[in-house]
């Protein structure tokens, strides 16, 4: 199903998502424990996944064990300038950024039903890398399927986008048109998912 979503969309569901196809129904995430491998992430880097350049891998550990939760690759600038590279190439490519918003909307609602069944997953495996409790995760993480429904109808209507009422004359519009100008870099705060 992955295949299926833009590159720009699918490097945030491919990180999200990886592991489910590894726990069997009913177990929930606890497959960092006895015999069962510790999952690995790498870096989703033009539709796929890799390595860092420089090999550099970080653990995740369990605070209220110390158990290891899982290993990952650590990007360095290398890597940074490489899905830059990647992005841009995608954004060029026009398969995102030339679909049309209501072909976006299906996407981003395709994307927010994937999230909200596996919300149970992903509060245990946050609760588990982070110590926060299950409570605080449940209300925070289930507001992102939402996030993405908000913007899916915010594209289906992208037809409305950028007219206002006339400030002047009957015979004149106002407009206001949002190009995408390409590949941005952000970074997000540790705290927050």
């Amino acid at each position: 199903w992955l295949k299926s979503f833009p590159d720009f969309l699918s490097p945030a569901l491919a990180m999200a998502l990886a592991h489910l196809p590894r726990v069997p129904k009913g177990h929930g995430l606890r497959y960092a424990h006895a015999s069962v491998k510790v999952p690995h992430f790498g870096l989703w880097l033009n539709g796929k996944w890799a390595e860092a350049q420089s090999g550099h891998t970080g653990e995740v550990l369990n605070p209220a064990t110390g158990e290891k939760e899982a290993t990952f690759a650590m990007g360095d600038a290398a890597d940074i300038d490489e899905a830059v590279k990647s992005a841009d190439q995608s954004f060029r490519s026009g398969e995102w950024s030339e679909l049309n918003p209501r072909a976006r909307g299906r996407v981003l609602n395709r994307a927010a039903e994937l999230l909200r069944s596996a919300l149970p997953e992903f509060v245990d495996m946050e609760t588990r890398q982070t110590g926060r409790c299950l409570r605080e995760y449940k209300a925070q993480l289930g507001r992102v399927p939402e996030w993405f429904e908000y913007h899916a109808s915010y594209a289906a209507a992208k037809g409305f986008e950028g007219r206002l009422p006339s400030l002047t004359e009957a015979d004149h519009i106002n407009m206001v048109w949002r190009v995408p100008l390409g590949v941005c870099g952000l970074i997000t705060p540790w705290y927050h998912p």
